[in-house]
């Protein structure tokens, strides 16, 4: 419908809920409705929307406006809001002179009441001339400053930058831009371009490697340099296709330390461009970020935290940085230390003897928190009885929970008390202890604590409560200070032997059989016999050695052969060991028994005491007759040990089948290195 007529056209048909409505006339206002056809007919228009008309509309005409509409079937209703744009009003006076110098004044006002619509983006200042007379004249103003420089890319001999230009140009076209450039290095802003730049985007290219800059841009109209912009961030001439990079050298150990509840922060500076993606892991699982574990990254460092730290937030945990070039990883372990849970009970008694009572108890349930108190309270040996005290002593434990071990408390509580006294007001440092001022008769229970750097555990379960009096123990006598004694006959002598035991030990003295020979070994071997040595025992038991005892068995038949009773420290074997591996062993006796036996180390076999000669040189002919051929050879390289008695000598005649062995001699029976072979046969072959 053309609102100026009032009446409704058709504008197309389409077949397509789209359509394009074409021949209409510039700023003339039109309806449109819709209705769709089939081939029974058209249906009912689908109305549009209701338009608001203002004629020549002004400034006071805007405003939010409310629509309400209502049929027979209900009410709808909305709101809108209205904006006229105009003229700003002109600024609110009075116009003040806040500076008046010889060639210059500084004037303020405020703002219009009415910005027309949109915010002001520049005031237009003229002047006149009151002496000279004269018109009105529009004074030129410097622009507004531009953004704030943007980075668009760098490498390590370049830095470009970007900005947009300022909202106002001060009433004069802006002609182009001045760059200031400040070296964090030195903090001084230099100008970098010679002429102003005529677009909004830049690239310096006299920056040195790794090098850290701030621009900032100025917009030059026909009145000069305007304000500066913001500083920009700070940029790094660096390649922008930079594989990623930890820089953990202030990671002393890559390990952080920390007490249970306290913050971990670990801050990590990183290199790479594009700047790297920063991923934590635990293991093969990531670390989800939630309110205890949190991260922060910028392309100069990551920041990882963990709030309110616990032992289960120990172990190790892996950062990688990667990018589109590569990427960069390393293990960092987090160790969180706590105080020792207390020792596992119950605490037993293990062993209680009349002068010392033997206590143990299970490892703490925090196997890596605190120490493996797998630990066994025993008495010490050596130290004096005392009815009033027990001595302890105990293994160091095999785990020390990551936290250096300060010592132990131990307390105890009589039968009859509900209260726990402490037995030690220090650290037991070292792993023995006496319990002082305990009564025998009394009862008492034990409890244990172990303490770290980061403080001590609760105590552990009390033991059964156990009477101090005497136990049984098995003698056990000092012989430290028992030495041999020499005396003449028909003279006394004593022996002084400190013991230990309860029941009172009987003492019962005896002598006893004598100690086993030593260094049995076989020697002068020769064929068919050997000789067998030894020397007596150490200890004759008291009573002299009466005989030896030889003992033989053959490892080829594994039977013992026999034994022989001996008066001395040497045995000979004749021929019927030959050629056998022979085990023996020797006994000495008294009149008390005999003693333990003396076995060789390995089988003893009886053999020659030289070896067969090598073989001598081949025989090489020297002369021959008709029926004798001479022949010669050298000696063997070694004799076997033994001298040549001479060689036997062999003649192989193919032809007749005959081999013949002799052994030449010269005439002294001396064996000789060359011979004729007589009474030969003459071969004719053709």
């Amino acid at each position: 419908m053309d609102l100026s007529r009032g009446t409704w056209s058709d504008a197309g048909m389409s077949t397509h809920p789209v359509h394009d409505v074409t021949r209409l006339t510039h700023r003339k206002e039109y309806l449109f409705r819709v209705k769709a056809v089939n081939a029974i007919g058209e249906s009912e228009p689908l109305e549009a929307a209701k338009i608001v008309h203002t004629v020549n509309c002004q400034r006071v005409d805007s405003g939010r406006y409310h629509l309400l509409l209502r049929n027979d079937s209900g009410i709808d209703e909305g709101s809108f809001e209205l904006i006229v744009l105009d003229r700003p009003g002109p600024p609110v006076g009075p116009l003040e002179y806040e500076e008046i110098t010889a060639n210059s004044v500084t004037i303020s006002w405020k703002p219009p009441k009415d910005n027309g619509g949109s915010e002001i983006s520049a005031y237009v200042i003229e002047k006149h001339d009151l002496t000279h007379g004269g018109g009105w004249f529009q004074l030129l103003l410097t622009s507004g400053a531009p953004s704030k420089p943007e980075f668009t890319e760098s490498d390590k001999d370049h830095i470009a930058i970007k900005w947009k230009a300022p909202i106002s140009n001060g009433g004069s076209p802006v002609i182009g831009y001045d760059i200031e450039r400040r070296d964090i290095a030195s903090g001084r802003w230099l100008k970098i371009n010679a002429e102003p730049v005529p677009n909004t985007a830049y690239t310096d290219d006299r920056v040195t490697a790794d090098h850290q800059y701030q621009y900032r841009v100025s917009a030059v109209n026909a009145a000069g340099n305007g304000k500066h912009s913001e500083p920009s961030s700070v940029f790094t001439a660096k390649s922008m296709r930079e594989k990623p990079r930890l820089h953990l050298d202030g990671l002393i150990g890559r390990k952080v330390k920390v007490r249970a509840g306290e913050p971990v922060n670990i801050n990590i500076p990183i290199s790479g461009a594009p700047s790297p993606t920063i991923e934590w892991k635990r293991g093969s699982i990531k670390v989800p970020e939630n309110n205890r574990f949190s991260f922060s990254t910028n392309p100069e460092r990551t920041i990882f935290r963990i709030d309110d730290t616990a032992r289960d937030d120990a172990g190790v945990y892996n950062i990688t940085a990667s990018n589109e070039f590569g990427k960069d990883s390393a293990d960092i372990e987090i160790i969180v230390v706590d105080k020792p849970t207390p020792p596992g009970g119950p605490l037993t008694y293990t062993e209680t003897t009349p002068d010392h009572i033997s206590l143990s108890w299970n490892p703490p349930k925090t196997m890596e928190v605190v120490i493996l108190l797998d630990t066994l309270l025993k008495a010490t040996k050596g130290r004096p009885h005392n009815k009033e005290s027990v001595t302890l002593s105990w293994r160091p434990p095999r785990n020390d929970g990551k936290s250096k071990i300060k010592g132990y408390y131990l307390e105890i509580k009589p039968k009859n008390s509900k209260n726990w006294e402490p037995v030690n007001e220090l650290p037991i440092s070292n792993t023995v202890y006496t319990v002082p001022n305990l009564k025998e008769g009394e009862e008492y229970s034990f409890r244990v604590s172990a303490v770290n750097e980061v403080g001590r555990s609760d105590p552990s379960k009390p033991s059964q409560p156990i009477v101090i009096e005497e136990q049984a123990n098995k003698p056990c006598m000092d012989l430290g200070g028992v030495r041999d004694i020499t005396c003449r006959a028909g003279e006394d002598f004593s022996i002084h032997v400190p013991y230990v035991g309860f029941p009172k030990p009987t003492a019962h003295w005896f002598l006893t059989v004598p100690k086993p020979p030593t260094n049995l070994c076989a020697d002068e071997f020769a064929g068919d016999a050997l000789t067998l040595y030894w020397t007596p025992p150490k200890d004759d038991g008291g009573s002299p050695i009466t005989n030896y005892i030889m003992k033989e068995r053959s490892s080829l038949v594994d039977l013992v052969k026999g034994q022989q009773l001996l008066y001395s420290t040497i045995c000979s074997y004749t021929q019927s060991i030959m050629a056998k591996n022979m085990t023996s062993r020797v006994l000495a006796e008294n009149k008390y028994g005999q003693s333990d036996p003396a076995t060789t180390d390995e089988h003893i076999r009886a053999r020659h005491p030289f070896d067969v000669p090598n073989a001598p040189g081949v025989p090489r002919g020297v002369d021959s007759t008709e029926d004798s051929i001479t022949i010669s050879w050298t000696k063997p390289r070694h004799d076997g040990g033994s001298p040549i008695t001479g060689p036997l000598l062999a003649s192989d005649i193919t032809l007749i089948l005959a081999l013949s062995w002799k052994t030449p001699l010269d005439d002294g029976g001396s064996p000789i290195t060359n011979y004729v072979v007589e009474n030969l046969i003459t071969v004719v072959l053709g």
